[in-house]
């Protein structure tokens, strides 16, 4: 049985920086993304923040007095109406 020796393998010389460029490249193209989305996102949170305050406050059975106030003002519309 022949044994053949291994040769020692080496890194590429500036393979390091081609690699770090790579990862530069990648990461600003994801931040770009980002950036151009984040009108988006904000609204999507904004969206998302509504939906945490009514879900907590159909667990609390509250209302907020802003909501509490269009309600009254909503209640004595109708009987206004129902008035006349």
């Amino acid at each position: 049985m022949v044994v053949r020796e291994r040769e020692e393998t080496t890194e590429a010389p500036g393979a390091a920086q081609i690699g770090i460029i790579g990862l530069i490249f990648a990461f600003a193209l994801v931040g770009l993304i980002v950036i151009l989305d984040l009108m988006t996102i904000h609204k999507h949170f904004i969206y998302m923040y509504h939906n945490m305050q009514h879900f907590y406050w159909r667990l609390t059975n509250k209302q907020p007095e802003s909501m509490q106030k269009y309600d009254m003002n909503m209640k004595s519309d109708a009987k206004s109406t129902v008035t006349q």
